[in-house]
């Protein structure tokens, strides 16, 4: 049985592509290994120690920035939490990410990334300033690693950060977990009319006004799924 410390910025309640992804990975890894996550503590109504099930959750204190959360007191309690395990799991793009990389390094645990996105250099200056400032710390944290998970060989040979390290990269799909009470609902379409779907966090990053404009030269119905208000750290939709 391992002890496994998983790091992504935001955990549940919040609801996110990574947010999801982390906890299946969590709650399946949970059955055969102990584990625990350190995350940002987003509303103060929220526990700073917590267990679910047999995951325990540590929330850090701090202020959002954007997308980000700057946490004061960040860098002690994930050392203390590096310490403490034996395999280190970072989700990003993360700015705290840095921290769990410098430690497992210093304390030799093993480090693996996996990879959602990166900081794009477009978008809201304050966007650009982010991705400007975090490049130092994420390309470490990426050469520190001794794997890097990525979603897609396609997606990795196309990114700024994965192409420079694929020999550690290796492919997998995120989970999908289905639940029991999910409703289904039946789309009413003409017969043999064609449908583009798009399911996913509806906001400006997500490069939607591309898919809008291709769609001027596509005979098909273009449908959205997906959470756009009370969106963490996005004002703008598209």
């Amino acid at each position: 049985m391992k002890r496994i410390l998983i790091g992504v910025t935001y955990y549940r309640p919040n609801i996110s592509g990574v947010s999801e992804y982390a906890k299946i990975l969590a709650e399946e890894f949970s059955k055969n290994n102990n584990i625990e996550i350190i995350t940002a503590r987003f509303k103060k109504e929220l526990l700073k120690k917590e267990k679910i099930g047999e995951i325990k959750i540590e929330r850090v204190d701090g202020w959002q920035i954007n997308k980000g959360f700057f946490m004061w007191r960040y860098p002690i309690l994930s050392f203390k939490a590096v310490k403490r395990n034996e395999i280190i799991n970072c989700h990003l793009p993360s700015m705290e990410a840095f921290w769990l990389a410098l430690w497992s390094r210093f304390l030799g645990k093993k480090l693996i990334i996996t990879h959602h996105c990166e900081f794009a250099f477009g978008g809201t200056l304050s966007n650009k300033l982010i991705a400007i400032f975090s490049f130092p710390s994420h390309f470490l944290t990426y050469f520190w690693a001794d794997k890097i998970v990525a979603y897609t060989e396609d997606y990795a040979k196309n990114s700024l950060f994965l192409k420079m390290f694929l020999k550690k990269v290796i492919y997998i799909l995120p989970p999908i977990k289905i639940e029991k009470e999910t409703r289904k609902k039946k789309l009413e379409l003409k017969n043999h009319e064609k449908v583009v779907g798009f399911v996913g966090r509806i906001a400006w990053e997500k490069g939607l006004t591309y898919l809008i404009q291709a769609m001027k030269n596509v005979n098909a119905k273009l449908i959205l799924a997906g959470p756009y208000k009370n969106v963490v750290g996005d004002k703008k939709i598209i």
